[in-house]
């Protein structure tokens, strides 16, 4: 996937223009900012209903910045220092967080599905009134977190075995279930699928034996917890 670089004097001359859609895009070594767009620098720089689809975020500093009910998808935040941001009312799906720096992040009435956060330092952030599916933080710092009216029931910690190709999607495994993407199954139903439609499947995306592997040490990681849940039984019984 061929993706539109965007420098720092694109992103000022298209925001000034209006640009809401940067799907398919590459944040490089930029600024996002009231001062980068030579706005004064108490008041913050919105973005209001934009679309990051298909997006790398690298070493990227965003500062001073609200962005409201925006979309995030498939997009990879990598060595990002966020400075006074706030997200609020945005999607964010099958996203992927890692080597980044949070400095009054706020994290408010947002929606995460799938979404990744690798082994990140978010003491001190808030997820007021935001909901988790199927999302993985792992080994990731969350001291004095502001979790209020969050629901958290979806998200998963570093007991996930987890593996990520060079594309999308994401493949996770906990407690005899896989997730591939948006799409949660029991793990002996993707195994079944896996081996009868093998290279035509196409959510494996496109790298079949990295998947290969995956699965067979999904195997390993189920037989290891139906042998806890039998021992578990026993002790019970």
């Amino acid at each position: 996937m061929k993706r539109e670089t965007i420098t720092q004097q694109k992103f000022e001359r298209e925001i000034k223009e209006g640009r809401t859609d940067f799907s398919c895009c590459v944040f490089k070594n930029l600024t996002l900012s009231p001062l980068s767009l030579k706005q004064p620098g108490l008041c913050p720089f919105s973005f209001i209903c934009s679309h990051f689809h298909n997006v790398i975020f690298q070493d990227i500093k965003i500062q001073n910045t609200l962005f409201t009910h925006c979309s995030f998808k498939h997009c990879e935040f990598i060595s990002t220092e966020f400075i006074r941001v706030r997200l609020l009312w945005c999607d964010i799906k099958e996203s992927k967080f890692s080597d980044c720096i949070y400095r009054n992040i706020n994290f408010t009435h947002n929606s995460f599905e799938s979404v990744f956060f690798d082994r990140e330092d978010l003491n001190d952030t808030s997820f007021r009134d935001s909901t988790f599916r199927d999302c993985c933080f792992i080994d990731a710092k969350t001291l004095r977190c502001d979790w209020t009216h969050a629901d958290t029931s979806g998200i998963h910690g570093k007991a996930w075995l987890h593996f990520q190709a060079n594309t999308r999607p994401f493949a996770y495994y906990h407690e005899g279930f896989v997730i591939v993407g948006c799409k949660k199954l029991p793990l002996y139903e993707w195994i079944g699928n896996y081996e009868k439609i093998g290279k035509t499947h196409d959510w494996i995306d496109k790298d079949i034996k990295l998947y290969g592997d995956f699965f067979l040490k999904c195997k390993d990681a189920h037989n290891d917890y139906l042998e806890k849940q039998n021992k578990g039984k026993a002790n019970h019984g």
